[in-house]
């Protein structure tokens, strides 16, 4: 089974997130190849852009706090009425 080129965790703080270790777990348990762990720490949505940009194929990432209440109108993805948050981003390509 495919998977992404990496998967991992996005926003700040992050070095206390066990995310990408668990995709490896639950990718593993799948029979996915092996993905490499991404730690994007970054406060702002352009700073984020910025560092996921340097990152080449598909990405999936866990998105937290500042992170997660940006990504809607900057990056046209519509979330959950009146939640205004997103956990999960993928990026093909």
């Amino acid at each position: 089974m495919g998977g992404p080129a990496f998967w991992g965790i996005a926003g700040s703080p992050i070095s206390h997130s066990l995310t990408p270790r668990l995709f490896s777990v639950v990718g593993s348990s799948l029979g996915m190849e092996q993905a490499g762990q991404a730690f994007i720490e970054a406060a702002s949505i352009e700073e984020f852009e910025s560092k996921a940009s340097a990152l080449e194929g598909d990405l999936w990432l866990s998105c937290t706090a500042p992170l997660k209440h940006s990504p809607q109108s900057r990056l046209g993805i519509p979330g959950p009425e009146g939640i205004n948050a997103i956990n999960q981003l993928m990026r093909s390509g």
